[in-house]
């Protein structure tokens, strides 16, 4: 990531806690509040409300994307705790040439979405 211009990040996976309590988040799907455990994050482990201090979570899916996983990235950037930069879903294993990518930005109030598949 350095070689990128970005540094001081930490990366950890499956990570469940927001400092000494599990991380949950709004769910807009459900209308209540859910645990979450993201499968990468990509953060600064930090003082709580540092500016910039998330920056990517990522989940990956060994099947298709579906509405679901979509919504749970979104309801992880748009939750006050931890507003990350970017959001990634990934699905690796439904077709055995390439893995599908969804990137979710949120420039202003509403979430762009990019999507483009890598050859395996």
């Amino acid at each position: 990531m350095e070689d990128y211009g970005i540094s001081g990040y930490n990366v950890d996976i499956e990570y469940n806690r927001y400092f000494n309590n599990r991380k949950k988040v709004y769910s807009t799907e459900k209308s209540s509040y859910i645990e979450v455990r993201p499968d990468i994050i990509v953060h600064k482990r930090t003082r709580s409300g540092e500016l910039g201090s998330h920056f990517l979570v990522v989940e990956a899916k060994k099947h298709e994307l579906i509405d679901k996983d979509c919504n749970h990235v979104k309801d992880i950037m748009l939750d006050t705790n931890y507003q990350y930069k970017y959001g990634m879903l990934i699905s690796y294993l439904e077709d055995t040439q390439k893995i599908q990518v969804k990137l979710l930005t949120l420039p202003r109030s509403d979430f762009l979405e990019h999507e483009f598949t890598v050859d395996k």
